[in-house]
């Protein structure tokens, strides 16, 4: 089990990575991942395919340490 202190760096960090990929792609991390979700994004290929995976992936984590 984590302690409290990790659960929060764990957080800070997945913060970051997120408001990256909010700034790049210009969409809040709720709209992509509802969007992600439903298979209505366009992935434009490999590399935006494999942003797109990582980014839900940061959302889902933040979540569950939230959730902790």
């Amino acid at each position: 089990m984590q302690t409290l202190n990790e659960i929060i760096q764990d957080l800070h960090a997945v913060e970051s990575r997120i408001r990256a990929y909010e700034r790049k792609y210009g969409i809040t991390s709720d709209d992509f991942y509802a969007l992600y979700a439903q298979g209505l994004l366009d992935d434009e290929g490999f590399e935006q395919s494999t942003e797109f995976v990582r980014w839900a992936s940061a959302y889902s984590l933040r979540k569950k340490r939230e959730a902790a």
